[in-house]
């Protein structure tokens, strides 16, 4: 808060400066005596604090390909901005819907009424997975494992389940190494470990982002 127009001035708060600074709980009223030779005024003025507006972004949001996700904004914000704008509609929202190929930071910036702004970010992971419908653990080294690329780095965690043609379980795991060569790894498997050839069912789960499909087991 700030008074001029006079050589001294004395807060309610006790304070003598020109500029004081304060930070009520509640609707608090304040006044200032200003001091020009022989002439002084008193003025007051009540101060209403905004009620803090609670708001927060995940840190990490997962979609697939070209699925639509909507992410909400604050509310009790009078204007908002999210950016960049090229893979959501209606940046001026407070709520847009992301759909798109490319991983991106999002990010917003709502306004409030008084001036205030707020700002927040979250990282949008497209999840675009490259399964191959096909390998030969043959022991040649080469192809020898069910590899899906985009699992060798840190930043995906996929649950993996592989049925055979007649439903029985034969791999079933909550973080999936590109590890798969062909055996069961399951106790429902009877006798060999060593899987024939055929057709394989996979389910794949990354982040509730979920593929399903069939490779093929050649020897």
């Amino acid at each position: 808060m700030t008074a001029t127009g006079g050589t001294s001035y004395s807060w309610s708060t006790g304070e003598f400066g020109s500029t004081i600074i304060v930070d009520p709980s509640s609707p608090t009223n304040y006044s200032v005596t200003i001091t020009a030779g022989t002439c002084s005024e008193t003025l007051s003025m009540t101060v209403q604090p905004i009620e803090e507006l609670e708001y927060e972004l995940d840190d990490t949001i997962y979609v697939g390909v070209n699925e639509n996700i909507f992410i909400a904004g604050p509310d009790g914000f009078s204007s908002f901005s999210w950016f960049p704008t090229d893979q959501i509609d209606s940046p001026n929202s407070q709520g847009v819907n992301f759909s798109g190929t490319e991983s991106q930071l999002l990010t917003i910036d709502a306004t409030h009424s008084s001036g205030c702004v707020l700002s927040d970010s979250v990282v949008v992971i497209v999840v675009d997975l490259h399964v191959p419908n096909g390998f030969s653990p043959n022991g040649d080294l080469y192809n020898q494992f069910f590899v899906i690329p985009e699992l060798d780095t840190d930043s995906l965690t996929a649950e993996v389940t592989i049925w055979n043609r007649w439903g029985e379980l034969v791999v079933e795991t909550k973080d999936y190494k590109n590890d798969w060569e062909g055996t069961c790894k399951t106790d429902l498997c009877m006798g060999n470990k060593t899987l024939p050839e055929g057709t394989y069912f996979y389910h794949i789960n990354v982040h509730d982002v979920t593929f399903k499909g069939y490779v093929t087991l050649k020897r």
